[in-house]
């Protein structure tokens, strides 16, 4: 009967030290000022599929697209034209040339769009009720807070600042291939597999970390979905700098909502 009692007076007391415990977001949650001393994004457009359980999961062949099959599409609908051959090779030609002018124009939004993404940072801590410190090494190389641990207290007395934070992450596209269904199931084609036509959804992840002159605080994930879908036969389409632009409004909006909770918190 005494262990019993001494079994639950120990459970209690376990109860009451652990929410007891000190949250180390109230550090954020209590300070004045930010720093925003690393902002990174992945300049390749990452590459995702569906997997059985509809999760996204990397794709590695995803950048490869579906190169070589349009280029005989297009080679072999010439054949039929006036030109034979010739003609069927000049289609072939403009398709890779189409390609690779599409990939360019990508390649070039996607950085427009990464050199943006430090203003974005700023403008939602701002408008949080943080004091903005602006961090004048932003443009340096990747500091990893976690590496720095106790050593964040000098970069805070740099920056000037009671918290400092990085934000990284990448621009990616969901790929799902085109499929034929019908007779009630009996038929379940993945027609891109043959074609490569497939749908591209738009998306993008970026990890913001925050710490103080005690060590790393912790990590916030944001997911943003922009719901722009094109159809391709020939790999990634091209996402313009309109689209683009939804991924800065909608990672702007929620990292200004997260630090707002958080400060209203205090």
């Amino acid at each position: 009967m005494k262990n019993h009692k001494y079994k639950i007076n120990l459970m209690l007391l376990s109860v009451l030290l652990f929410s007891c415990a000190s949250n180390p977001w109230e550090r954020l949650d209590t300070a004045q000022s930010i720093a925003v001393v690393a902002v990174y994004t992945d300049s390749l457009i990452v590459a995702y599929k569906k997997n059985d359980k509809g999760k996204n999961v990397i794709d590695p062949d995803g950048h490869k697209g579906q190169v070589g099959l349009s280029e005989m599409a297009a080679l072999g609908k010439g054949l039929f034209q006036k030109g034979g051959l010739t003609k069927g090779m000049e289609a072939a030609k403009n398709v890779v040339v189409d390609r690779v002018s599409r990939g360019t124009a990508l390649k070039n939004n996607l950085k427009t769009f990464s050199e943006k993404v430090h203003d974005v940072v700023l403008y939602a801590v701002k408008n949080s009720g943080f004091e903005n410190r602006r961090f004048s090494n932003i443009d340096d190389d990747w500091i990893s807070l976690v590496k720095l641990k106790r050593k964040s207290k000098k970069l805070c007395k740099i920056a000037n600042s009671n918290i400092v934070m990085t934000v990284n992450g990448h621009v990616g596209v969901v790929k799902v291939t085109k499929k034929l269904q019908g007779f009630g199931g009996l038929i379940n084609l993945d027609i891109g597999a043959a074609t490569g036509q497939a749908d591209y959804t738009l998306i993008a992840k970026y990890t913001m970390r925050v710490a103080d002159k005690k060590g790393n605080i912790g990590y916030k994930n944001f997911k943003i979905d922009t719901g722009i879908t094109k159809s391709s036969d020939k790999g990634i389409p091209e996402f313009t700098l309109e689209d683009f632009k939804i991924i800065e409004d909608k990672l702007s909006f929620k990292m200004k909502s997260f630090l707002k909770e958080r400060k209203l918190m205090s």
